[in-house]
């Protein structure tokens, strides 16, 4: 008899167990929403200071070069060198962002055009 009464209270405490088991996975699916929702809230405020924005983009070369220690004074040609590829730098990424901008305006015209011409 008293096996009996054993096997029941170990069934007892498993099925206990599972109902703890359930609760704790309910509440994990809950933090795990919580967490994509601040992931999502997190990259909608700070998108703006992304890399795939242009302007810190166009703004990076000459941030690093300010921030960048000073090295003990080198050969002209090495310091003409050096300034002829971060002035190349800047300019790829100013002709980038340019071109993005007006190719969005470019755009924006281009549909204007296009919802004018269907509404007629």
């Amino acid at each position: 008899m008293a096996r009996f009464l054993k096997i029941a209270q170990i069934e007892q405490r498993k099925k206990a167990l599972v109902a703890e088991s359930e609760a704790y996975r309910q509440v994990l699916d809950l933090e795990i929403e919580d967490l994509r929702a601040a992931g999502y809230r997190w990259r909608r405020n700070f998108s703006a200071l992304s890399l795939s924005n242009p302007l810190i983009l166009a703004a990076l070369p000459l941030l690093t070069a300010l921030l960048r220690r000073r090295r003990a004074a080198g050969s002209p040609k090495l310091r003409l060198l050096t300034a002829a590829f971060f002035g190349w730098r800047m300019l790829r990424n100013i002709v980038g962002l340019l071109s993005r901008l007006f190719l969005r305006k470019a755009r924006g015209r281009h549909s204007e055009s296009e919802e004018q011409s269907a509404a007629i």
